[in-house]
């Protein structure tokens, strides 16, 4: 009995620490309450335990982010994806070695809870190749969930992007300056896609380089093509204030017809994907509705 609860308890542990691996943190109410009202009182501080946790997470993303990246376990692209969640190769790497864990622990106890109750002895080949499962999953998962993540973002990105340059346009059309347009289109909303925005605008001008070229290096990090294609039209269009205005709208309209475009793509793929459910519906409606007939059928045969 002493066994079987110790192995109760960590398949326990196990589970609840994959959960806290894979789970992304959630913002306390009063941090959200404070950004959607733009009041001034900073968020609460999170519980010494939280803080305690995020510390160790931290060190262990550090730990396993270099050999993680020596050993060529971090795909291409990976880093353009983090950046765009505000995150980096550590926070990635910590969610591999606490998912590796936390599996790799509640798959241990399993299997010797089953050789405890079933009396087998478990081969060394069989727990080994687990093992390995194990660690391709815990690298798998975080990796995919970045990835999905990190694409939901961009297409907001792109959204709030296509908005900042219509912004930008009417501002150049009442007489502001480029530069000026583009820091008001930047302050006019409290989102994390301006803010980056209003931040690579500012590190160009401390830099004494061109806005576009904040832009450009921007769409690098972030994996955001029509930064640097937005960017390439700046310059191709100069200083004169009628061609950079024309640039920008043909820009956003750019970008509103590819936002166009995917939405009528996801739609019709919602679509294609709902068909099938509803043709087996049909087909068990109309089984439902044939079989008696079918019954007497056979029976008076």
């Amino acid at each position: 009995m002493i066994a079987l609860a110790l192995c109760g308890m960590g398949v326990a542990a196990g589970l609840v620490l994959a959960y806290l691996a894979l789970s992304p943190a959630r913002p306390s109410l009063e941090a959200e309450l404070a950004r959607l009202a733009r009041s001034a009182p900073a968020p609460a501080a999170p519980p010494a335990s939280r803080d305690r946790y995020a510390r160790l997470r931290r060190s262990l993303g550090s730990a396993l982010a270099e050999p993680l990246g020596a050993a060529g376990l971090v795909p291409a692209g990976l880093d353009a994806d983090l950046q765009i969640l505000e995150q980096d190769r550590a926070d990635w790497a910590a969610q591999v070695g606490v998912a590796a864990a936390g599996l790799g622990a509640t798959v241990v106890v399993l299997l010797a809870l089953f050789a405890v109750v079933v009396g087998f002895v478990v081969p060394i080949f069989l727990v080994l190749a687990t093992l390995v499962v194990v660690a391709g999953l815990s690298w798998l998962v975080p990796t995919v969930s970045a990835r999905a993540a990190a694409r939901g973002r961009r297409e907001h990105f792109r959204a709030v992007l296509a908005t900042w340059l219509e912004l930008v346009t009417l501002s150049q059309a009442a007489g502001t300056g480029l530069e000026g347009a583009m820091d008001a289109a930047c302050s006019l909303a409290d989102d994390w896609a301006l803010r980056r925005l209003g931040r690579a605008l500012a590190n160009a001008r401390h830099l004494g380089l061109a806005p576009w070229e904040g832009l450009r290096q921007l769409g690098a990090e972030l994996g955001v093509d029509e930064l640097g294609q937005i960017a390439a039209m700046l310059t191709l269009a100069g200083s004169e204030g009628a061609r950079v205005r024309a640039s920008l709208a043909a820009g956003a309209a750019s970008l509103r017809g590819r936002q166009l475009a995917t939405t009528e793509a996801e739609a019709n793929r919602v679509s294609e994907r709902l068909f099938l459910p509803a043709t087996v519906i049909m087909i068990a409606f109309l089984l439902f509705l044939t079989f008696p007939a079918f019954e007497r059928i056979l029976a008076s045969l």
